[in-house]
């Protein structure tokens, strides 16, 4: 997911009704949803995941997922993941691809430092999508570096805690090179999510974790996408 509100004209949105309905049909197909810390046992300590395990994630850090998501996701009693770019936390600017719908009037802000906690607290786990929200194959390697480095550090030391997840913007498989998989690997992080279709299971590479993204889709197109 990235963006869940009702702000008409809005790309990669979500509505909040929709939003909820789906929370809904997961678990009405048997899927369940687990935390981070369950798939890093998994890959890490190859602990089973339940049947059905699905990982709920939202990259960018926009503030309707505090706003809008969170209420939904406590009723239904779900942990998420949230990656977030910290260059954009807190900040007046709009997201590199949200440039358009700005100078149109639209406006999708993103959290600040503190409503991180306050997304910890609901359960919604903070992880990392870097700085500046430009994809890591189109920087220069010490960019990159820094980019997938500094942020780990930053948001650590925010949060008090271990950062052990990167996803790679925007994701596909022209997003990011091998050597950017080493990078993560070496910062200490123990999972990589891309954008790249499909489920995972005990023999995918645990730094290039597949994603279903998820568009405004009537019940039997959802159900069909997860399968």
């Amino acid at each position: 997911y990235h963006k869940v509100n009702d702000i008409p004209g809005n790309p990669v949105t979500v509505p909040t009704s929709l939003f909820d309905e789906q929370m809904a049909q997961l678990r009405e197909l048997g899927y369940r949803p687990v935390g981070l810390e369950e798939v890093i046992a998994h890959y890490l300590e190859a602990k089973p995941l339940p049947p059905g395990a699905t990982l709920i994630t939202f990259d960018d850090g926009y503030r309707d997922n505090l706003e809008n998501a969170l209420p939904v996701l406590k009723k239904h009693g779900y942990p998420a993941v949230l990656f977030v770019p910290i260059g954009y936390l807190g900040e007046s600017r709009p997201l590199p691809h949200e440039e358009r719908l700005a100078a149109a009037g639209i406006r999708n802000r993103t959290v600040d430092w503190g409503e991180l906690r306050e997304l910890e607290a609901g359960g919604v786990r903070i992880e990392c999508h870097g700085i500046s929200h430009r994809p890591v194959a189109d920087l220069a390697l010490d960019e990159a570096a820094r980019e997938i480095v500094v942020s780990k550090l930053r948001l650590e030391e925010a949060l008090g805690r271990p950062v052990q997840a990167f996803a790679f913007v925007k994701g596909s498989e022209a997003d990011y090179l091998p050597v950017h998989l080493s990078l993560v690997r070496q910062a200490g992080y123990e999972l990589g999510f891309t954008s790249v279709s499909g489920a995972n299971g005990p023999r995918s590479d645990r730094f290039r974790l597949r994603r279903y993204n998820v568009e405004p889709y009537p019940a039997r197109t959802f159900e069909l996408v997860l399968k």
